[in-house]
């Protein structure tokens, strides 16, 4: 039997439902009791025939009010010395069990546990006479299922598993990368016993190369080993096309009336469009003051400006009315100026362009 102390500290209440966790009708002996984190964990002896006795090995877990016992060796494990003797204080030992986090003062009653340790609780039988063995084992989780992923985007996914606890804490995590030596990890999460049935975990990714297969693995883990989950993948989604970008498809305008011609090309993918404005620009020295007085600086003067629209992969001709000091600056010749072409994004580009005022025709009266 098994009874813990209520809750007011004045009595013990039986567990599991004040039954035994032994077999009934057989003679069990030489108990022994860990706790692992807040979970207890229990080894005993049967004698389950005249010359056969075996160790059984169970645990507790799910609601604290009313847990449920699981015996995790259904079998048992066959333990020297046997024999209808075999239960006195010479020739009987108990099979001690431990954890590599008990619940005691030094690791805050199972919440920190030292040394890094995960918690898995083990245990020490006997079997053979000659030689008489001492032999352990540990708890181990069950199948690691590598689960689906999901949320696929350029640069991060959600990955799901899941894992047989079998009945003690595992450490999980996935491994990931572009290639199966994976070499990022997810951060580890601690997962609690659960005898015979499989708990889901997941985790996110996030730092993904765009348009990559990714290869991924669930791992869980104890204080005596690794089991890994099988590899799965994805891919992330591609790269957007760059935005579209405007520029000069001529490195000359004719300016005719004022009003100067220049010819604008769209680059990008099928479907983006260039929408945003056209402005042409000159870069002066100018003189301020008198004799020791004069100062130079660098001004920008803005000789037009005009709207542009078009799909990529067109051309257009952009008409720019040009200001009065543009036209002044002109004259009958050509003048050297900044074409910017900025769009609705905020990119821009800034080319050189050269205005060549249109030849007049001189016709007879």
């Amino acid at each position: 039997f098994v009874a813990r102390l209520d809750a007011a500290g004045d009595h013990f209440d039986l567990l599991n439902n004040g039954q035994p966790i032994s077999n009934s009708g057989l003679e069990s002996t030489r108990p022994d009791i860990v706790f692992s984190h807040n979970t207890p964990y229990v080894t005993w002896h049967e004698q389950v025939t005249a010359t056969q006795a075996l160790t059984f090995v169970g645990h507790f877990e799910g609601n604290p009010a009313n847990p449920v016992f699981h015996l995790d060796t259904p079998q048992g494990i066959p333990t020297t010395p046997n024999g209808p003797n075999s239960d006195d204080d010479l020739t009987d030992i108990r099979s001690p069990i431990a954890s590599t986090c008990p619940d005691d003062p030094f690791t805050a009653d199972g919440s920190a546990c030292q040394g890094g340790s995960i918690g898995t609780p083990f245990f020490a039988y006997n079997q053979g006479t000659s030689p008489r063995q001492l032999l352990a084992q540990g708890y181990t989780p069950g199948t690691v299922t590598t689960g689906a992923s999901s949320a696929v985007t350029q640069n991060s996914a959600t990955v799901a598993a899941s894992v047989n606890t079998d009945g003690a804490h595992a450490l999980v995590h996935f491994d990931y990368g572009t290639s199966t030596a994976y070499g990022q990890s997810t951060e580890a999460q601690l997962l609690p016993p659960a005898a015979g049935v499989t708990t889901p975990f997941s985790a996110s990714l996030a730092g993904l190369p765009a348009g990559t297969t990714i290869h991924y693995r669930a791992v869980a883990q104890t204080d005596f080993g690794t089991v890994d989950g099988a590899d799965e993948t994805f891919t992330t989604a591609g790269a957007p096309p760059p935005p579209a970008v405007a520029v000069l498809a001529s490195g000359t305008a004719t300016v005719k009336r004022g009003v100067a011609r220049v010819k604008v090309a769209c680059r990008g993918a099928s479907g983006e469009q260039c929408d945003g404005t056209l402005r042409l620009t000159l870069r002066v020295r100018v003189t301020t003051g008198h004799g020791r007085h004069r100062h130079h600086k660098v001004v920008t003067l803005i000789l037009g400006r005009a709207s542009v629209q078009l799909n990529a992969g067109n051309s257009s001709t952009v008409a720019v009315r040009l200001s009065n000091t543009a036209k002044q600056l002109l004259g009958h010749n050509r003048l050297r100026v900044t074409a910017t072409i900025t769009l609705s994004d905020g990119t821009s580009t800034s080319e050189r362009l050269t205005l060549v005022a249109a030849k007049r025709n001189h016709g007879r009266s």
